[in-house]
């Protein structure tokens, strides 16, 4: 395959299929949907209660590292356990397996294969707004909160794509030297091998605490006395899955 091919390479030929697709668009309406009403109850809470608006910036501040760590958590997890030819659950964990075999492949992407399926993964963030309890503080702040969680999350992949990108508009290189959000400096880091540092592709803010935790070892180290089977990145080829091995050989063939 030439470097031609690859830009023109149809979403089904790398994997994305049509019921991807489809949970994705599903993903986007529902979010959509969940966004307006839990808008409406921070709103209303707001204007019945006269509760200071401020509590909604320290809501959306906060979401930022917490949608951080979540990107780590989901990254890490899908870099190193699981298959992508699992039903369901490989549609979501393929895309990062083909990501360290071409990593400028999501600059291709169009809006709902780049956003879809951090929409899904971000519904359950609403059921946490809901669970937050009562009260109107708790509506305008929580609210809040898990809200912005929730956007962080499908702005992400925007700020994945774009440390990928040899050219950005100038505000986006702004924050990027500011650590706002990912810097290609800070997830280089990734793509050196064996892919098992800098997990948190939001901004990077939670990477040094999680490491200095030992976080994800310690996962990994509990799921292997379990499973009996070591992280991905410290498996031979014998255990990749069939698209993984695939996707290598059309890499080598470019």
């Amino acid at each position: 395959m030439t470097q031609d091919d690859a830009h023109h390479e149809t979403p089904e030929a790398r994997g994305y299929t049509r019921r991807q697709r489809l949970v994705n668009l599903i993903g986007l309406a529902v979010f959509a949907l969940l966004s307006l009403h839990r808008g409406h109850h921070i709103w209303s809470a707001m204007d019945e209660h006269a509760i200071s608006a401020w509590w909604i910036p320290l809501g959306v501040f906060l979401a930022l590292p917490f949608a951080d760590f979540l990107s780590g958590f989901v990254h890490w997890a899908a870099d190193n356990w699981g298959r992508g030819d699992w039903p369901i659950l490989g549609g979501f964990i393929q895309p990062f397996r083909n990501h360290h075999v071409d990593p400028l492949d999501m600059t291709r992407h169009g809006p709902i294969e780049r956003h879809g399926d951090n929409c899904v993964a971000s519904l359950p963030l609403f059921v946490a707004a809901f669970l937050a309890g009562p009260g109107p503080l708790s509506e305008v702040f929580w609210g809040s909160f898990w809200l912005a969680s929730a956007y962080w999350i499908i702005a992400t992949n925007q700020f994945h794509a774009w440390a990928h990108m040899t050219e950005v508009p100038g505000w986006v290189a702004w924050l990027q030297r500011h650590r706002l959000i990912l810097s290609p400096e800070h997830h280089d880091r990734h793509h050196l091998p064996p892919h098992g540092d800098a997990y948190c592709i939001t901004n990077g803010w939670m990477e040094a605490p999680l490491r200095w935790l030992r976080f994800f070892d310690l996962l990994d180290a509990i799921i292997e006395r379990i499973c009996g089977l070591p992280p991905r990145r410290r498996r031979g080829p014998e255990h990749a899955d069939a698209r993984d091995t695939g996707l290598q050989s059309m890499k080598r063939a470019q």
